[in-house]
């Protein structure tokens, strides 16, 4: 199957890769895939995934309506799911760092169950287990395939994206302290090759920054720098950097 080429979240020179990304949008179609829906706009029920889906409540310290919007909504054996699509601003931005938390808070008072899938991600084997087999037991080797071939146009791991940070300006250096406090809460919860990746993807960043590590990491951060300490075992590094092929990004 012939890919197009499509624009990559902060690639300085996405023409060059012309495979897609897990992405708000591509979440849906994985979603799709393993839960066995389709994707609508209309009143949920056990049938379909509704994007952007509005969850209404009373604010009991405005004492008034309010509401929070779902990227996508879906109901699976009676639970009802709420997955969210994270990109950099839950990480840079302490005002939304702040509304995630009582966004999930009163989601998970309604009896939502919140899924998070941020923006560092992409879909490996691994972390598609962790997702589906862990909290909802729809995972198959086969739903799998059909998902990765739907997202990246391709069966070749080694042409898919990994985790990670790929030439892009949006780099955890960017990070607020409660969004560093949050990514390294969820990399301790994710399978150990998503570390891996991360690891090796911001150390490939580093070499071709021309110095300017400040610019990529939190330097004066000891939970960070503890983080960067990993050693990635190589047997996890079988998918593509973009790193490893684009000029520095980084100009002097």
């Amino acid at each position: 199957m012939v890919a197009k080429s499509c624009d990559i979240r902060g690639f300085t020179k996405p023409k060059k890769y012309k495979l897609s990304e897990l992405s708000n949008q591509t979440l849906g179609d994985l979603l799709s895939v393993f839960f066995d829906k389709k994707i609508e706009s209309s009143t949920p029920d056990q049938t379909n995934i509704v994007k952007e889906f509005k969850v209404e409540y009373f604010d009991q310290t405005s004492q008034r309506k309010s509401h929070f919007i779902i990227d996508y909504f879906l109901t699976h054996k009676e639970t009802k799911i709420a997955f969210e699509y994270d990109g950099p601003e839950h990480y840079n931005n302490v005002n939304k760092i702040e509304r995630d938390q009582r966004k999930k808070k009163k989601l998970l008072e309604l009896g939502y169950k919140v899924i998070c899938v941020p923006y560092y991600l992409q879909l490996t084997k691994d972390i598609a287990k962790h997702f589906f087999s862990e909290d909802f037991d729809v995972y198959s080797d086969g739903k799998y395939s059909s998902a990765v071939e739907r997202i990246y146009k391709t069966l070749n791991e080694e042409a898919m994206l990994a985790h990670g940070w790929h030439t892009t300006s949006e780099t955890p250096a960017n990070f607020v302290e409660k969004g560093i406090r949050r990514f390294l809460g969820e990399v301790g919860q994710y399978p150990s090759s998503v570390r891996c990746q991360l690891v090796h993807s911001l150390n490939l960043y580093i070499k071709r920054s021309n110095g300017k590590m400040d610019l990529i990491i939190p330097t004066d951060h000891i939970g960070f720098s503890e983080f960067m300490k990993h050693k990635p075992n190589k047997l996890n590094l079988q998918r593509f950097f973009a790193s490893d092929v684009f000029a520095p990004v980084i100009q002097t």
